[in-house]
C-alpha cells in the first residue's frame, strides 16, 4: 500500500466496510513482525498481508521439514530443507502487492524486534524467554502478541501496553434514528418516528442534528436514560427551549460510542492472576486448564534447555503445572489428561487448528494497529478434545499426514482421506474450507472427491479475502481456480470443477444418483435462499451439512447430522424486511432508502426496458401472450415502454442519449417534487387532521439543472448517457460532451400532474380500474409499435454490476442516489457506502472467514469418525472478534416424537419408514394399516395430492387402483425423469379412534 495513504477501494472495499477508512489508514503505516513461520504463522501472514499492513517481517530459525507441508500451505515437500520464512517469501508477497514482504534469519529474535508496532510469536518457546520478549515488548511500546498451536490445543496472549485505546469498542454501527418530537421537560423525552427502535441502553451519549424548533440541541451530545424501545430520556432541562416543530425534517438522533483504553500487563504479571476468556459454554474452566498445560510445557522447557517434553516426562509436566497452580489459583482442579494429551501431540500442528488461531490472532493484529475493536483481555484458550476418536494408534510414515496421525490416529486418517463430498461455492469460506481440506488429506484416496461448483467469476475485490486468487485469475471461474491451486497444495487432492447453480432447475443434475453417492455437504454460500435449498437436499437425502457463515467480524458455524440435530432451516434467521415500497418512491428518510431507489431507476431504465423490447422483438405473439399471463393493465404500460424505445425516444447519437439523459434528470429531481408538493402543500394534512409533512414525511425540495454544475448532476448525466448510449450500439462521447448536449436539450415547461401517489402501502391494495380490450391507448400503442418494429434493432440490456468501475454503474447509483437526498434534506453519501448499501454487499474480511472454516473443518472430524460422535460432542458456534466474543455450545436436538402417539420416539425431519414398489392408492394404506396399524388419510408427494379420505366417492373410486406414480403424472402433466429414484410421501395418519398420530414421513421406492 502507498504512503500517500491512498487506499485501493476496489481491492478493499468489503474490508474497509468493516474497518473504516481511518483503520485502514493507519494499518497502512504499520509494521509487524511474525517470528515462526509453522502452520500458524503463514496462516497469520496470509491474514495479515491480505489485510494491508505497510509491510511484515516473517522471521524463522527453522529448516522446513515434512510434516510442515501438513499445515503450511507455502511450503511442499521440494522446499524441505529450506529455511521456511524464506521459503514462503515469494508466495506470501504474491497475496498483496500493496505490502512489502521481507523475511528473516536472525538467531537473537529480541535484536531485531525493536521499531516495530506489533510482534507476533508462534514458536514453542521457553517461558523465561516469553517472559523476556514480553517485558522488551512492554517497555517500548510493542503490541506483543503470543500464539501456539499444538494438536487439538492453542493458546494467545495479548499485551497492547498500559493505556491501549480502542476506537470502537462494540464493533457495531451507531445507531441514527428520525426524531417525532421532543418534551419541553426537565429532563427532555424523545419519541423516535414510526417508533422506530433506537437500540439504545442506558448511559449512551445521543447527539443531535437538524431539529426543527428546538435548535439549542443541535450539535450537542446528552446522556441517554431509556424508557422503551423507541422512547428516551436525555439528561438536559429543555424547559426553556423552543418548542420542538413538528413540521419540517424533524431532525436525527445519533448514537455516539465513545472510545475506551484498556490496561494491559506483561505476562509476567498476567501469570500471578491471569485474565481468561471463557469459549466453551459446554466445559466451563476447560479453557483454565489447557491454558495451565501450555505454560507447565513452556517451564518444563526451561529446566531441560527447550526441549520438548514426551510421554515418559508427564510427571514432572503435571508436578510444574500443580506448583504454577498453586500460585496463581488458574484453575480449581488440574486434568492430567490434558496435560497428558498436550504431550503427546506437543507441536503436531493440525491445518484448522492453525485456521482458528491463525484468523483470531490475525485480527488481534489488526486491532492492534487500528484501535477498531475491543482486543482479547488477555488470555484465550481451545481444545478440541471431543473430535478425537476412542482409537489414537498411529504408525508415523514419515510424510506430510504424520502430525494428523499423531492427533487422530491411522484409522481416522485414512476415512478422511476416502471422503466424497460436495462444496457449493467457492469465494472466502470455499478457499479456506479447499486449503485446508488439501492440507488435511481429505478426498486423496480411493473413492474420495470434492465436487466444487460455483457460478461466479474472480473480481478484484475478491482478492482481499479469497486467498486463492491473483490479479491474473480476474475474470475466470471460482470454482475452476480454486481446485487448481489447492491441488499445487497437495498434487493428490481429487477435486472436480462445475459451473452450475444448485436451485429446482438442475435437479435433473444434482439428482438421486449424485446425492446418493456423497458423504456429505458444505455450504460455502453467501446468501440464505440457497443455504435453505442446499440444507432441503441434505435432509432430503440425509446427508451431513457443514453450515457456516460470516458478516464482517461475526461468525457462525453448525453441523447438521442426519438423525442428531435440527436443520438450518429449522431454526435460520427470518428474511429482512423490505422497504415499503411508498417509502421508496415517494418519502425516504435516509440514505438506504436513496440508494435502493437509485438503483430500482438503473434497473428500469437500462435492463427491463431493453429487455421488454428484445421480448417484443422476438415474439410474434407479444401482446397476445402479455395478456394471457398479466392482463391489460401491464400491457399497456410495456407497450407505452417499447414505444418509448424504438419511436419516441429512440436515439441515434449521444447527444440524443445526453438530451434524454437531461429529461431524466428533470422528471426524477425537479418535476416529480414538484408535483408531489403540488399535491401535498407545506401545510397540508392528513384525515386525522395532524401535519402531513411530519416525521419520517420529509418535505422534498426540487433542484434546477446547473450546466456548470462540477459534481452529482454532471456524473448523474454523463452516466446516464453513456450507459444508454451502449444499450443502442451508440459509441459513447467524453464527459463534456454530455454535459454541452444537456445544456442544449428541449425541455418542456412543468405543469402540475395528477399523480397517483401513494402515502401508505395499504394503498396500493385498492383495485385499478379494469381497462378493455379495445382500450384506445393500447390500439395506439399497438399500431406505433407495429410499424416500428421492421427497423427496429435488438437492444443491450445492462444487468447492474457494482464491481466494475468502467461500467459507470455505480456511477449513475450513486449520483442518483445523492441527487434524491438532497431532495429530501438527506446527507449524501460516498460512492463507497453506496455501493455496499444498493449492491446488498455483505461486509468481509480474511480474518473472520479463516477462523471460522478452521471449527468447520474441526467439526468435520466429529462428523466423519471412526465410532458415532454423541450430540454433546457436537458445537455450534457464534464468535464475535469485534468484542473478543466466543461462544461454543451443543447444538439444538432435532425434535422428537411417539411413533404412532404410543411408540418409540422417532425424528420427523429424518426418520422415514421405506415401502417398496410401484404401489397403487390401495396397495399403499393397506401396506401401512398391516405394517404400523395407522390409517392413512392423506397421499402427498411435494405439493400434489395424490390421495385424501375426503375426496369425492368418484375420484376415490378411480385412484384407489392407480398406482401412485401414475396419478402423480396426470397432476403434474409430466414424465417422472429418469433420475429421481424414489418420492418422499407425506401422510397425514389415524388411529382406530379416528385420532391424528405423529408419523414420519414414507419413502416410496417405485423403481423397485
Amino acid at each position: 500500500m502507498s504512503n500517500d495513504n491512498q487506499i485501493d477501494e476496489e481491492l478493499y472495499s468489503r474490508q474497509i466496510y468493516v474497518l473504516g477508512i481511518e483503520a485502514m489508514k493507519r494499518m497502512a503505516n504499520s509494521t509487524v513482525l511474525i517470528s515462526g513461520l509453522g502452520g500458524l504463522g503463514v496462516e497469520i501472514a496470509k491474514n495479515v498481508i491480505l489485510a494491508g499492513v505497510k509491510s511484515l517481517t516473517i522471521h524463522d530459525t527453522k529448516k522446513a521439514i515434512i510434516t510442515d507441508v501438513g499445515s503450511q500451505f507455502y511450503i511442499s515437500e521440494n522446499d524441505i530443507g529450506k529455511n521456511r520464512a524464506t521459503a514462503s517469501l515469494q508466495k506470501l508477497q504474491e497475496l498483496n502487492q500493496h505490502v512489502t514482504v521481507l523475511a528473516s534469519e536472525e538467531p537473537d529474535l529480541l535484536s531485531i524486534i525493536k521499531g516495530f508496532n506489533t510482534v507476533v510469536v508462534t514458536e514453542p518457546l521457553p517461558h523465561s524467554k516469553l517472559i523476556q520478549l514480553s517485558n522488551f515488548c512492554h517497555s517500548n511500546n510493542i503490541c506483543f502478541i503470543a500464539a501456539e498451536t499444538s494438536g487439538v490445543f492453542g493458546y494467545i496472549f495479548n499485551d497492547f501496553g498500559p493505556a491501549f485505546q480502542v476506537n470502537d469498542p462494540r464493533g457495531e454501527i451507531p445507531s441514527r434514528f428520525m426524531i417525532e418530537f421532543i418534551t419541553n421537560s426537565e429532563k427532555g423525552i424523545v419519541t423516535c418516528a414510526d417508533r422506530a427502535h433506537h437500540n439504545l441502553t442506558d448511559g449512551d451519549f445521543v447527539k443531535f442534528e437538524e431539529v426543527s424548533g428546538m435548535t439549542e440541541l443541535n450539535g450537542n451530545s446528552y446522556k441517554v436514560t431509556v424508557i422503551n424501545s423507541y422512547r428516551f430520556q436525555i439528561d438536559c432541562d429543555t424547559t426553556k427551549f423552543h418548542p420542538y416543530e413538528m413540521l419540517g425534517s424533524g431532525g436525527y438522533g445519533n448514537q455516539i460510542i465513545p472510545p475506551s483504553t484498556v490496561k494491559f500487563t506483561t505476562l509476567e504479571d498476567q501469570l500471578k492472576d491471569p485474565l481468561v476468556l471463557d469459549t466453551d459454554y459446554c466445559n466451563f474452566g476447560h479453557d483454565r486448564k489447557v491454558l495451565l498445560g501450555f505454560i507447565a510445557i513452556h517451564k518444563f522447557m526451561d529446566l531441560h534447555e527447550g526441549k520438548f517434553p514426551t510421554l515418559s516426562d508427564t510427571d514432572e509436566v503435571i508436578q510444574i503445572a500443580i506448583s504454577t497452580n498453586s500460585g496463581m489459583n488458574l484453575t480449581p482442579e488440574i486434568d492430567n489428561n490434558i496435560i497428558k494429551l498436550l504431550i503427546i501431540q506437543y507441536n503436531a500442528t493440525i491445518s484448522p487448528m492453525a485456521a482458528i488461531l491463525g484468523g483470531i490472532v490475525g485480527q488481534e493484529v489488526l486491532k492492534s494497529l487500528s484501535g477498531k475493536f475491543l482486543p482479547i483481555v488477555q488470555f484465550l484458550a481451545l481444545s478440541y478434545i471431543e473430535a478425537l476418536p476412542p482409537d489414537t494408534t498411529y504408525t508415523l510414515k514419515n510424510d506430510r499426514y504424520d502430525n494428523y496421525r499423531i492427533v487422530f490416529g491411522d484409522k481416522q486418517q485414512d476415512r478422511m482421506e476416502t471422503l466424497k463430498y460436495f462444496m457449493i461455492g467457492a469465494g472466502a469460506i470455499g478457499c479456506e474450507v479447499l486449503k485446508n481440506w488439501a492440507l488435511m488429506g481429505v478426498s486423496t484416496k480411493g473413492d474420495g472427491k470434492v465436487i466444487v461448483t460455483d457460478m461466479d467469476r474472480i473480481e478484484k475485490s475478491n482478492l482481499a479475502r479469497q486467498f486463492l486468487f491473483r490479479d491474473n485469475n480476474i475474470g475466470q471461474n471460482k470454482s475452476e481456480v480454486a481446485c487448481a491451486v489447492a491441488k499445487t497444495m497437495n498434487k493428490d487432492l481429487r477435486t472436480e470443477a462445475q459451473t452450475k447453480c444448485l436451485e429446482e432447475k438442475t435437479r435433473d443434475f444434482y439428482n438421486d444418483n449424485f446425492y446418493l453417492q456423497l458423504d456429505g455437504v458444505c455450504n460455502a454460500l453467501d446468501n440464505i435462499e440457497a443455504r435453505l435449498f442446499s440444507d432441503k437436499m441434505c435432509v432430503y437425502y440425509k446427508k451431513p451439512l457443514l453450515e457456516s457463515g460470516t458478516l464482517g467480524p461475526k461468525a457462525n458455524f453448525q453441523m447438521v447430522i442426519p438423525g442428531l440435530t435440527e436443520s438450518y432451516a429449522s431454526s435460520a434467521d427470518p428474511p429482512e424486511e423490505n422497504i415499503p415500497q411508498c417509502t421508496l418512491h415517494n418519502f425516504p428518510s435516509n440514505i438506504d432508502h436513496c440508494c435502493m431507489w437509485g438503483r430500482d431507476v438503473f434497473s428500469g431504465l437500462f435492463e427491463q426496458s431493453a429487455d421488454l423490447v428484445n421480448k417484443f422483438l422476438d415474439d410474434p405473439d407479444f401482446v397476445k401472450n402479455t395478456r394471457i399471463a398479466q392482463g391489460n393493465t401491464v400491457l399497456l404500460s410495456n407497450l407505452e415502454t417499447i414505444a418509448k424505445q424504438i419511436c419516441e425516444d429512440k436515439p441515434t447519437t449521444f447527444a440524443d442519449c445526453a438530451k434524454w439523459a437531461r429529461t431524466r434528470f428533470e422528471e426524477y429531481f425537479n418535476w416529480r417534487i414538484r408535483d408531489m408538493l403540488h399535491m401535498f402543500p407545506l401545510d397540508s394534512t392528513t384525515k386525522h387532521g395532524t401535519l402531513f409533512w411530519t416525521g419520517s414525511k420529509r418535505p422534498p425540495t426540487p433542484i434546477t439543472f446547473d450546466p456548470n454544475d462540477t459534481s452529482y448532476q454532471r456524473e448523474f448525466i454523463f452516466a446516464a448517457a453513456t450507459i444508454r448510449a451502449r444499450v443502442f450500439g451508440i459509441k459513447p462521447g467524453t464527459q463534456e460532451e454530455a454535459m454541452k448536449a444537456a445544456a442544449t436539450a428541449e425541455i418542456k415547461e412543468w405543469t402540475p400532474e395528477k399523480l397517483q401517489i401513494e402515502t401508505d402501502d395499504d394503498e396500493k391494495n385498492v383495485s385499478a380500474p379494469v381497462i378493455p380490450d379495445d382500450d384506445p391507448r393500447i390500439i395506439a400503442a399497438i399500431e406505433m409499435i407495429m410499424k416500428a418494429k421492421s427497423s427496429a434493432n435488438h437492444l443491450n440490456p445492462e444487468k447492474f454490476e457494482k464491481d466494475d468501475d468502467k461500467n459507470n454503474h455505480m456511477d449513475f447509483v450513486a449520483s442518483a442516489a445523492n441527487l434524491r437526498a438532497i431532495n429530501y434534506k438527506i446527507n449524501p453519501e460516498t460512492k463507497l457506502e453506496i455501493k455496499r448499501i444498493a449492491g446488498s454487499i455483505i461486509p468481509a474480511i480474511a480474518t473472520t472467514t479463516a477462523m471460522i472454516c478452521g471449527f468447520v473443518c474441526m467439526e468435520m472430524y466429529k462428523v466423519h469418525c471412526i465410532e458415532p460422535k454423541q450430540i454433546s460432542d457436537f458445537r455450534s458456534g457464534f464468535i464475535n472478534l469485534a468484542i473478543s466474543m466466543f461462544s461454543l455450545t451443543e447444538p439444538i436436538a432435532a425434535e422428537k416424537k411417539k411413533f404412532a402417539g404410543v411408540g418409540p420416539e422417532f425424528s420427523p425431519l429424518w426418520d422415514n419408514l421405506t415401502l417398496d414398489g410401484n404401489l397403487t392408492v390401495k396397495q399403499f394404506i393397506d401396506t401401512v394399516k398391516e405394517q404400523w396399524n395407522v390409517r392413512v388419510m392423506t397421499i402427498n408427494i411435494g405439493t400434489s395430492q395424490i390421495y385424501t379420505a375426503y375426496m369425492n366417492s368418484a375420484k376415490k373410486r378411480e385412484r384407489m387402483p392407480k398406482a401412485i406414480t401414475e396419478i402423480y403424472k396426470e397432476i403434474t402433466k409430466e414424465p417422472i425423469p429418469d433420475y429421481i429414484q424414489f418420492f418422499k410421501v407425506d401422510s397425514i395418519c389415524y388411529n382406530d379412534d379416528m385420532e391424528e398420530v405423529p408419523m414420519p414421513d414414507f419413502i416410496l421406492n417405485f423403481r423397485k
